[in-house]
């Protein structure tokens, strides 16, 4: 009796054994890509002294909220993809001295719908601080916010990402 790859069935043990060795391997690979995506899929722009580089590949910039904003720009022009929104989610959060914000490690074309987000987060920031200043009473508060906010925009982006990888497969 020949199995449907032409394989005896008498060796079933063995083909069995192979099969799972060759979804070990698959698998392996599947790791591999995944790792190689997360590792590689974003840069972390920040200016909070709490983020740290286990978090990925980070351009840490000495200066404001408005100083990573304008560092952001700069990459979007260069044809970095924004990935997290260059404003937080509460207008509180414009307040704060710290902003960290992700941007795609690879360059492309520049994109319109990144450099007018950006524009307007820029232009949304200075309307809303012209005529407050920035919180630094509660800094070591908005630090562990802005970085909790970073680690759940990494977390989503793996998930998206995972989720691209799989619809390749």
């Amino acid at each position: 009796m020949q199995h449907r790859k032409g394989l005896p069935c008498e060796g079933s043990f063995f083909v069995a054994a192979r099969i799972a060795e060759d979804a070990k391997k698959e698998y392996a690979i599947k790791v591999r890509e995944w790792r190689n995506v997360m590792e590689h899929a974003f840069v972390v722009v920040t200016n909070n002294p709490l983020v740290g580089k286990d978090l990925g590949e980070m351009s840490f910039v000495e200066g404001s909220f408005e100083d990573v904003l304008i560092k952001v720009r700069d990459l979007v022009y260069e044809g970095h993809q924004l990935i997290s929104h260059p404003i937080g989610a509460s207008m509180g959060m414009l307040f704060s001295p710290y902003r960290s914000v992700l941007v795609g490690a690879e360059r492309s074309e520049i994109r319109e719908v990144y450099a007018l987000t950006i524009e307007s987060s820029m232009d949304t920031f200075r309307r809303s601080t012209a005529n407050r200043n920035v919180d630094h009473v509660n800094a070591d508060d908005y630090a562990r916010i802005d970085l909790e906010l970073l680690k759940e925009a990494i977390k989503e982006h793996g998930i998206i990402q995972r989720e691209k990888i799989q619809e390749v497969q």
